[in-house]
């Protein structure tokens, strides 16, 4: 794709379409709308370009979106959404010679090598490994996951759907927490504790075990009445930070991810003040015979806005 003069890039989320185009190298502005506004994406890209195009139709488009991208790589439901995306129907509808669809926190594991400085936040100790493979991970509508590999001095990506495995807890409470969740979902995923649903799923059941009735109905609710001062919210976030230790610890044994574990998605930025005092590196270390490996592993927590366009950048050189 490296001699398209201008590409038109998105980022697909549940909640959010993030849109922008590329030329000759240079980002344009990156605008964001509401996916439930518009129910025909093809619409909003045509519009996208009529707006931001300055007399230069892109003939490419990369999309980074929130869901599984089907087998032939052509088309992807998005998970928390309506949108259907169709790279025959967006290359047709909108005269392009070339549509890639990706999954959206692949777009942020090819960002991983253009950040640095003040991009990220070091949670706890270790170093990176140049050249070892790197873990995202994301909480927001849902819970992204991918992996930066490298074989060969080549860097590739894995895109995966492992925000939907199995959660497990490490401890008594969070098992009567989890079992709590159960018995409403029947099966307790990472993204049913580590998404903006499971922000308040956790605040349900840590409000419920205590005798007391729920009273935050979003994500943003349950951080907002944290933040000042209740209790049964308060638990909860830290819940959630400490689960979200003990999947990421998960991830990068699984991965062998001595090149750094990074967290992405909405939800973690808004409580980065939390994050450093909360037992999230202490619960991603503890991981019995192998802690002290896990020490070495640095933890980041991303602090730029809209990485994925990093990465769909350096996807619309390929």
């Amino acid at each position: 794709m490296a001699a398209a003069r201008s590409v038109l890039l998105g980022d697909v989320g549940g909640t959010n379409a993030r849109l922008a185009l590329v030329a000759d190298g240079r980002l344009g502005p990156i605008r964001r709308f509401e996916v439930a506004d518009h129910p025909d994406p093809i619409a909003l890209f045509r519009r996208l370009i009529a707006e931001e195009g300055e007399g230069r139709r892109p003939d490419q488009a990369v999309f980074a979106v929130a869901g599984p991208i089907a087998d032939d790589g052509r088309s992807v439901q998005i998970t928390n959404a309506t949108w259907f995306l169709s790279a025959d129907r967006i290359e047709a509808g909108l005269g392009m010679s070339r549509v890639r669809l990706v999954n959206d926190f692949a777009a942020i594991a090819w960002s991983l090598p253009r950040l640095g400085g003040d991009d990220l936040l070091q949670v706890g100790p270790g170093e990176p490994i140049a050249g070892a493979h790197c873990t995202v991970v994301g909480p927001g509508t849902g819970l992204g996951v991918a992996h930066l590999v490298t074989f060969d001095g080549r860097p590739s990506v894995i895109a995966t759907e492992g925000g939907h495995a199995t959660m497990a807890p490490a401890d008594a409470y969070e098992s009567a927490v989890l079992d709590h969740i159960r018995a409403r979902f029947g099966h307790v995923s990472g993204e049913r504790v580590l998404a903006g649903e499971g922000l308040v799923n956790l605040h349900q059941a840590v409000t419920s075990l205590a005798g007391g009735t729920p009273h935050a109905n979003s994500a943003g609710q349950v951080t907002a009445h944290a933040q000042s001062g209740c209790a049964d919210c308060g638990k909860a976030v830290e819940l959630f930070l400490s689960l979200l230790g003990n999947f990421a610890g998960s991830l990068a044994l699984i991965l062998d991810a001595r090149g750094g574990v990074f967290i992405a998605g909405g939800i973690v930025p808004r409580i980065a003040d939390q994050l450093a005092a909360s037992p999230f590196r202490a619960r991603f270390e503890a991981k019995g015979r192998h802690s002290n490996r896990m020490q070495r592993i640095p933890t980041y927590l991303i602090r730029k806005a809209d990485v994925a366009f990093d990465g769909l950048i350096s996807l619309s050189e390929q």
